[in-house]
């Protein structure tokens, strides 16, 4: 089992870690550690698996019949 320190690391860190946020040396260092801690490497793997779930989820087009009734209606609607 991972140490709380490796927890408390993963927690603030996995979103800048995923997201290319942090300095040049703190990634190194974090991707030293995730060399020889799987259950790290596993969190970042799931953290980075949910955040693209979320995204692809996130896209859907909308019909373009429907984008124009809502396009009507707030014409209609809104103070010109």
């Amino acid at each position: 089992m991972c140490p709380a320190s490796c927890r408390d690391l993963a927690l603030e860190m996995a979103c800048d870690y995923v997201e290319g946020k942090l300095d040049v040396d703190t990634m190194r260092e974090l991707d030293a550690h995730l060399g020889h801690c799987p259950n790290c490497m596993a969190f970042v793997r799931t953290y980075r698996d949910t955040s693209r779930i979320a995204r692809d989820a996130l896209r859907t087009e909308v019909p373009e019949d429907c984008t124009r009734l809502v396009m009507d209606f707030l014409d209609k609607k809104l103070p010109k």
